[in-house]
């Protein structure tokens, strides 16, 4: 995901149905904190998948002048009740490796 601009976010943590518990919303809870790349203005995570799999995901993020959680999907919509994000992994292999 990218950083928002002009202020990035503070922190970007994942969360979805395919994690133990299912939509943890802390990273103290298991969401799983993203890295921002400062070269290339993008977060990233890396995630262990099955082939096949088909995941449900949201982004936490927070900023300095609203410290969050704030929920989002893949296309940043923020509002409650937004769709989820979905990826279909597909590798063709069991497992791989997929950034959402």
């Amino acid at each position: 995901m990218a950083a928002t601009s002009p202020t990035p976010q503070s922190f970007l943590w994942l969360t979805g149905d395919f994690l133990d518990p299912p939509w943890p919303d802390h990273k103290d809870d298991g969401a799983l904190p993203l890295t921002l790349d400062s070269n290339t203005d993008v977060w990233t995570v890396g995630v262990l998948l099955e082939d096949g799999q088909v995941v449900a995901y949201k982004f936490l993020a927070g900023w300095p002048d609203n410290p969050g959680p704030v929920w989002r999907n893949q296309e940043g919509e923020s509002f409650e009740g937004a769709l989820d994000s979905i990826l279909t992994v597909s590798c063709g292999q069991a497992p791989c490796s997929e950034v959402p």
